[in-house]
């Protein structure tokens, strides 16, 4: 998703299972912010990454933030998968 659509998306999710009563866009929602979270996270470990490479000081944030990405990752891998959407090459 692009800028902000998955604000808009994840707002619309919401209100289908808060209003609309919808429970199903509560699964649908989780799966739209974690394709979010993941790269997200994967940058934000990169940068500390590069930060370590330049001063040589450990940031345990590094670790936890590339798990959080591989566990993401993983989730929307089996999620997508399980729906019979072939693997990206």
């Amino acid at each position: 998703m692009r800028g902000q659509d998955w604000i808009e998306r994840a707002g619309e999710l919401f209100e289908a299972a808060m209003f609309g009563g919808d429970t199903s866009a509560l699964d649908r929602s989780d799966e739209a912010l974690d394709a979010i979270e993941a790269p997200l996270s994967m940058a934000r470990g990169k940068v500390l990454h590069v930060r370590f490479l330049n001063d040589r000081e450990e940031n345990s944030r590094e670790l936890v933030l590339f798990g959080r990405a591989a566990e993401l990752y993983q989730r929307l891998g089996a999620t997508r998968f399980s729906r019979g959407a072939s693997r990206p090459r």
